[in-house]
């Protein structure tokens, strides 16, 4: 997979407090910097597409392209997800931040309990509203106040932790954290929290209203999240007030298995594969559905996957194509990150959508079909159908459009959700206004949504018709996404299909030649021994024997299946949909 458009924060955040140098005499200020780890994913990925240039921060880029910074006091840092990699500096524990957000009054402290059993300690902020007195003269100076916070195991005796008074002067709120340390204890940890001062005095012009802001439960431990990419950030609070920011990546994600003979740079085919694979990154969707497939963590790990038509597929979705601005883009690719879980079927056919196709089990492996173009595989005739018999059904004219609108992800509009409208003229005088809308997985591409609705409006006003028949045991290897070819005499005026009577190269006797066969050029196809259907052009006819202008590759068998087509009277051709 390529890049993700959005992803919002995975992991845990905290804010820690910290004091810092007054700036005047008797000023009080206060930052607090949040530590935040986002997980992008399982397993490795080849990471940020332009450094710095890459992280957004409430929807601003973190750098700029000249490598100006938009923000000052953030840290940053990558793991690509190695099952080795080394600790994140700075982040060497667990925390969860639980709100208490309580005003500490004189004589009547506050006690909270620690939910998690494993926590070896916790981070008590205090925030002050503001701490001030007012002289006699009017003017504003300098308070204090002071706090006990301590810590007891399942009500037993209470230990203290810290006894504090703060001084100074601020207008404005001001926090100051505290860390208590109780190691691992069995049973219930709880705080307490007690406002040493007394209560202010409104007559008095005093100001040092206290609140218990939070807790930080802590795990310390030197963790190194293994097989884990993550994203580590530390931000100045000063930057984005008392909210926490929003982050956007656009990340190069999964490392996924690739053929051996393939360079995803260059989106090449070297050679013949011979069905080994390499790790590489890769956003062709075919790979990356052989990943989802078989990864057995995150994937379906399923044992049989069909890799030979997987090749297919990849080189397909890899040629390169107009992208409707003048320059030419990858037929297919993905550009995505599934967050939720699903079923399998639905997560790989959700993946299949991309390149057109559908998946099915078959032979004891899953195989994936595209939309491709593709040579047929079968003749279909009376002769090897059951009575001879055809079925045919059309589309309703309610489910076919003249307008598509395909939703996918911009990348010039920050990746958001953007409709792409394609209106067929054809399909507008035939039907009127009729819209369609889908969203196309994966998919950043303007190019690649106006390929999928210029495709959806063709498929539904040109391939309007089934066909159902019962068919002999000579299609038990035929498969959906297949390409059949049908001579119906019903349709086409005349028995244009039968058996082989009588093999040879050059020249065949047919079961039954039709007799207005004479005039014009005509064709022969027949199915070799090998199954491939040969077509060769017709020198003439003697009955019902057939001689052709060029010898074909293979002797056919006795009782192979043949059509005779002309330029005026070609071969309807059908894709399989299903078997029974």
């Amino acid at each position: 997979m390529k890049r993700i458009e959005t992803i919002e924060g995975a992991g845990g955040g905290s804010s820690k407090s910290q004091r810092q140098p007054v700036e005047a005499p008797n000023t009080l200020q206060s930052t607090s910097k949040a530590k935040i780890l986002d997980l992008i994913q399982y397993g490795e990925m080849l990471g940020p597409v332009a450094g710095m240039q890459s992280i957004f921060l409430d929807g601003t880029p973190l750098e700029n392209p000249d490598g100006t910074r938009n923000f000052e006091g953030i840290r940053v840092q990558f793991r690509s997800g190695q099952p080795d990699q080394e600790a994140i500096e700075g982040f060497r524990s667990v925390e969860n931040t639980q709100d208490v957000s309580a005003e500490v009054k004189y004589g009547v402290p506050l006690v909270r309990s620690v939910t998690n059993p494993e926590a070896d300690a916790a981070i008590v902020t205090i925030q002050l509203q503001g701490l001030s007195k007012q002289r006699s003269n009017g003017d504003l100076v300098g308070h204090s106040v002071s706090i006990m916070v301590e810590w007891n195991v399942d009500g037993g005796p209470w230990n203290t932790a810290v006894s504090d008074t703060i001084s100074g002067k601020t207008m404005s709120a001001y926090q100051r954290s505290y860390r208590v340390n109780f190691g691992q204890v069995s049973g219930t940890v709880n705080l307490r929290v007690t406002r040493l001062s007394e209560d202010d005095d409104e007559d008095a012009g005093t100001n040092s209203q206290t609140y218990w802001a939070s807790f930080v439960e802590v795990i310390d431990r030197k963790l190194s999240y293994p097989n884990m990419a993550m994203v580590a950030i530390e931000v100045d609070a000063r930057e984005f007030g008392n909210t926490m920011p929003s982050r956007e990546y656009e990340m190069y994600l999964s490392i996924i298995k690739v053929p051996s003979n393939y360079d995803p740079k260059t989106r090449t085919y070297t050679g013949i594969w011979d069905g080994t694979f390499k790790e590489s990154w890769s956003d062709n969707p075919a790979w990356a559905f052989y990943d989802l497939a078989t990864h057995p963590i995150v994937g379906a790990d399923m044992p049989n996957v069909d890799k030979w038509a997987l090749y297919r597929i990849g080189q397909y979705c890899d040629e390169l194509v107009p992208d409707g601005k003048g320059g030419l883009e990858p037929r297919f690719s993905i550009n995505t990150i599934f967050s939720a879980q699903e079923d399998a079927i639905t997560a790989l056919n959700s993946l299949a959508s991309i390149f057109r196709g559908m998946v099915y089990w078959g032979s004891d492996s899953v195989t994936a079909v595209g939309d491709m173009p593709e040579d047929p595989v079968k003749l279909v005739t009376p002769a090897n159908v059951k009575d001879g018999e055809f079925s045919y059904a059309g589309t309703s004219l309610k489910e076919r459009h003249s307008v598509a609108v395909v939703v996918y992800n911009d990348p010039d509009n920050n990746y958001e959700s953007t409709p792409f409208v394609w209106e067929d003229p054809e399909s507008m005088r035939l039907f009127g206004y009729r819209e369609v809308r889908v969203t196309a997985v994966g998919c950043t591409s303007r190019g690649q949504a106006m390929r999928m609705a210029k495709w959806i409006l063709y498929s539904e006003r040109m391939e309007t018709e089934t066909i159902t028949y019962t068919t002999s045991l000579d299609h038990a290897d035929l498969r959906p996404g297949q390409i059949i070819q049908v001579m119906n005499p019903d349709r086409a005026g005349a028995r244009l299909g039968g058996r082989v009577v009588e093999t040879g190269l050059s020249s065949l006797v047919l079961d039954a030649v039709p007799e207005d066969v004479s005039e014009g050029t005509w064709y022969l196809s027949v199915t070799l021994p090998d199954g491939v259907i040969q077509k060769q052009e017709v020198e003439a006819f003697d009955g019902d024997r057939v001689f052709l202008v060029e010898d074909l590759a293979q002797e056919p068998v006795q009782g192979a299946v043949w059509v005779l087509s002309s330029l005026s009277l070609s071969l309807p051709e059908y894709r399989v949909a299903s078997i029974q």
